[in-house]
C-alpha cells in the first residue's frame, strides 16, 4: 500500500532488532510481516485514519468547479464534485460554498494531463492529484483516463472526489478498505465511512461518544474535569489498541501514542501532534514493527532525559531504542552493557540487559484500597493534590484527595498526564 511502505523500509531494522528478544528470526520476522500484510485487509478493524493537516475555518471554505479541459459531460463532472461535498457536509463539521474563479476560492476541482502538472505526478495510479492544505490548492482529475459518473465502467468521478476533497479538507489515508479514504480506488467506497467520520470529527469535533474515544481535559480547582479541544474519535479502543504520552523529538510538546495490542502492522504505531489549543494537527506514521505486541512495551525517558521505548520478556530481559531529536526517526539503540534507569521506575543498574523489576513501583496511597496515580496542584496553593482510582464495574472510579478528603469521583478506563501545547500547565488524556 502506497501510504504504509516507506514507513515499513524505516521501521524495519528496529523490528527485526527485537526478533532475538521475541523468539523470532531475521527471515521469519520478514515472513511473519508479509503473511501479515496479506491476512489483515480482509479482518481489518473498522477504524483507522490519518491526518495531514487542519484548515482554521472548516465550515466556510469556497471552492470553483473548473470545467475547463472537462474530457467528460460537464454537468456530469459537476453533480459529482457536488455529491461529494454533500457528503462532507453531512458531517455537520464542514460547509463549502461554490464560487466562480474570480472569487479566489480556497480549493478549485478540475483536470489537467500528467504533462501539465509541472513536476507534481499523479498519485494513485494515475487518477487524481491534491495540492497541500492552504487556500488555493487543488484538486485535480486526470484528463488522459476514461471516467464514469458513479464507476460502474471505469473510475468514478464521485468516489475519486469524495477522497481527494477529504485530503483537501486534512485527512490522509486509511488502511481500512470501507473508508473513502484508502489509499487504492475502490468503486464501491463512494459514501463516508466510520473511519472517515470519526477522522473529520477528530479534527473539527462533532460527532457521537463512542468505545475508543480519547478526550484531553483539564482539571478545575475543585476536581472537576473540563473538557479541552475536540475528543479523538475511536482512536483507543481498549481491546485493540494501547496509548502513552512522550515529548518524542524534544520541543516541549508532548505527543499521544498509539500502537496495536495485536499484531496489526498494516496500522501500526500512529502519532498524533496538537497545536497551542489543543486540537489535533497532524498525525505521523502508521508505522509498522515499531512496537511488538508479545512483549511489554513503556514510553519513558532516561536519566538524561531521552525519550525511548523499551520492550521485554516475562524474564526482565530488553530492548530499548531511544528516539531522535528533532526527527523522531530512525530510532537509535540504547548501548550494549550500560545502565539504564527510566523515569517511570524501570531500571537496568548494572547494564546486563535484564531489568531489575518488571513492576511498576507506584508510592502509597492515602486512602487505604485506592490506588497512586500521580500528583498535581489544581487549586495553585502549593500544595499537591493527589489522583487515586480502584476498580468498579468494569472501569476505574477516580478521584482526587485534598487534605484526606476525596473531592467529586469520575469513572474513566485510563487517564494519562500529558503537555501536548507545551504551556507547561498538566492537560490529561482520558480513556473512557
Amino acid at each position: 500500500m502506497l501510504a504504509i511502505a516507506p514507513t515499513f523500509r524505516l521501521a524495519l531494522a528496529f523490528g527485526l532488532a527485537l526478533a532475538s528478544l521475541s523468539g523470532h528470526s531475521t527471515e521469519g520476522a520478514i515472513a511473519e510481516h508479509r503473511r501479515a500484510q496479506d491476512e489483515i485487509v480482509p479482518s481489518a478493524p473498522p477504524i483507522h485514519f490519518t491526518i495531514r493537516g487542519r484548515w482554521p475555518r472548516p465550515n466556510k471554505l469556497t471552492v470553483h468547479i473548473d470545467t475547463s479541459s472537462c474530457p467528460v459531460d460537464s454537468d456530469a463532472f459537476v453533480r459529482a464534485v457536488e455529491r461529494a461535498l454533500d457528503a462532507w457536509r453531512q458531517t455537520k463539521v464542514v460547509d463549502f460554498k461554490v464560487v466562480d474563479a474570480a472569487a479566489t476560492p480556497d480549493f478549485t476541482v478540475g483536470w489537467r494531463t500528467p504533462e501539465s502538472t509541472r513536476g507534481r505526478p499523479f498519485r494513485h495510479g494515475r487518477i487524481a492529484q491534491t495540492g497541500p492544505i492552504e487556500p488555493g490548492t487543488f484538486v485535480y482529475f486526470n484528463s488522459k483516463l476514461r471516467w464514469s459518473f458513479d464507476g460502474a465502467r471505469a473510475p468514478g468521478m464521485v468516489q475519486t472526489a469524495i477522497h481527494e476533497i477529504g485530503h483537501i479538507l486534512g485527512l490522509d489515508h486509511s488502511s481500512n478498505p470501507d473508508s473513502a479514504l484508502f489509499s487504492r480506488y475502490d468503486k464501491s467506497n463512494s459514501t463516508l465511512s466510520e473511519s472517515d467520520r470519526a477522522a473529520i470529527h477528530t479534527l473539527y469535533g462533532g460527532g457521537e461518544d463512542g468505545p475508543g474515544d480519547l478526550r484531553l481535559v483539564r482539571f478545575n480547582p475543585d476536581g472537576v474535569i473540563e473538557p479541552l479541544g475536540h475528543p479523538l474519535r475511536r482512536v483507543a479502543p481498549d481491546a485493540a489498541r494501547d496509548f502513552a504520552v512522550l515529548d518524542l523529538d524534544g520541543d516541549g510538546h508532548d505527543e499521544l501514542l498509539t500502537w496495536p495490542r495485536t499484531r496489526d502492522y498494516e496500522r501500526g504505531f500512529l502519532i498524533f501532534r496538537f497545536n497551542l489549543r489543543h486540537q489535533v494537527e497532524q498525525t505521523l506514521g502508521p508505522f509498522p514493527l515499531l512496537v511488538e505486541s508479545g512483549l511489554a512495551v513503556h514510553f519513558s525517558t532516561s536519566s538524561t532525559g531521552k525519550p525511548l521505548v523499551v520492550h521485554h520478556d516475562k524474564s526482565g530481559k530488553y530492548t530499548a531504542s531511544a528516539f531522535g531529536s528533532p526527527k523522531i526517526l530512525p530510532l537509535t539503540p540504547w548501548p550494549a552493557r550500560t545502565p539504564l534507569h527510566l523515569a517511570n521506575g524501570l531500571r537496568d543498574s548494572d547494564g546486563d540487559g535484564v531489568l531489575d523489576t518488571i513492576v511498576l513501583e507506584r508510592p502509597e496511597s492515602p486512602i487505604a484500597s485506592w490506588r497512586y496515580e500521580d500528583r498535581c496542584d489544581l487549586d495553585l496553593d502549593g500544595e499537591l493534590e493527589t489522583l487515586v482510582s480502584q476498580p468498579r464495574d468494569g472501569e476505574r472510579e477516580y478521584a482526587w484527595i485534598r487534605d484526606g478528603k476525596r473531592l467529586p469521583p469520575f469513572r474513566a478506563k485510563r487517564v494519562l498526564r500529558s503537555d501536548v501545547n507545551g504551556d507547561g500547565k498538566a492537560e490529561w488524556i482520558v480513556l473512557r
